[in-house]
């Protein structure tokens, strides 16, 4: 995991801050959603200057003491794919950092062994369930 922002309460609600890594360095807002219409939308909205780059999502961790922390998504007509990263506040709720993880590659799917054996045993088989149905 990497820490790639770092962020302060911003006068307006949200949160303000800069996310660096060694190909970004952008200086963000995280804005309330005022428009949620629905229990599943984002609480946050993500802008970069004007443009909305992203949003996220408020969830809560298990455990003994439930803390609040945001998945964020914000993408750029440069990435392959949108970024997905954690917010995660400080205890005082004075600061808060942005983590990301790269994701876990999907688990390959086992090849198919075929062998002379095998073959030879589904033909058979074809063959015997033809037998039959005649």
């Amino acid at each position: 995991m990497a820490m790639i922002g770092e962020f302060k309460p911003s006068k307006a609600g949200g949160w303000e801050g800069e996310i660096r890594t060694l190909y970004l360095s952008a200086k963000v807002r995280l804005e309330p959603n005022d428009n949620r219409s629905h229990p599943n939308a984002p609480a946050l909205r993500v802008f970069a200057g004007k443009a909305h780059v992203g949003d996220a999502w408020e969830h809560h961790s298990r455990g003994e003491v439930s803390k609040t922390y945001y998945r964020v998504s914000f993408d750029d007509p440069l990435f392959a794919a949108p970024i997905w990263a954690s917010l995660f506040l400080d205890a005082d709720e004075l600061s808060a950092q942005l983590v990301w993880a790269r994701p876990l590659k999907p688990k390959e799917p086992r090849p198919l062994e075929f062998s002379a054996e095998g073959a030879a045993g589904a033909a058979s088989e074809v063959e015997t369930a033809r037998r039959i149905d005649t």
